[in-house]
């Protein structure tokens, strides 16, 4: 089921981020979207994590499986991740103090953005919120992803663009129900 993965690119990320992985030692993450594109990533390096250095990460993965496999579910629950068929759309209530909220959920594909405008603009808009209200205290690290296709076309000079680079999008355009969500 792995197939989905480089081992090779998740061994990098844990190396280049060794430095950094202790922040996450006996914490309780939150992840939507967790099984799309980068999700897997994060969810594979975690579990790398916690099997090498025994961490004890407690992950929650949240998705409802709108763009990706539903036998990820499955495959991922054997691993002892909380696989939580859920759409944050909705809210959700998780009996858990988290530390970390990672909010990847999103349709950034133009495939499935142009198939699906309405739930592209509510899980950019409610979702988020929904995430925003999950149990978590004054320490808890919120982390929002959103894809470059939030800047629309830039400019030849401005790529890569950066975080200032204010956007070239269209309120009106095919993309906006993604770019003007984010």
């Amino acid at each position: 089921m792995n197939n989905f993965l480089r081992p090779e690119d998740i061994k990098t990320i844990i190396k280049q981020t060794d430095s950094e992985n202790n922040i996450f030692k006996n914490k309780k993450i939150a992840i939507s979207g967790a099984f799309g594109f980068i999700g897997k990533y994060i969810l594979e390096s975690f579990l790398l994590i916690n099997k090498t250095k025994n961490f004890n990460i407690d992950i929650y993965a949240i998705d409802n499986f709108i763009t990706s496999n539903r036998d990820l579910k499955k495959f991922y629950d054997q691993k002892g991740i909380n696989c939580i068929d859920h759409d944050i759309n909705n809210k959700i209530d998780i009996n858990v103090e988290f530390d970390f909220i990672i909010c990847l959920a999103g349709i950034a594909s133009p495939y499935y953005y142009n198939k699906y405008p309405v739930e592209t603009l509510n899980v950019s808009i409610n979702g988020l919120k929904n995430m925003f209200d999950l149990k978590h205290n004054e320490e808890t690290k919120f982390i929002f992803f959103s894809s470059s296709e939030i800047y629309g076309d830039p400019p030849s000079n401005q790529i890569p663009t950066k975080e200032t680079f204010r956007g070239n999008v269209t309120s009106i355009g095919p993309r906006s129900c993604y770019d003007e969500s984010k």
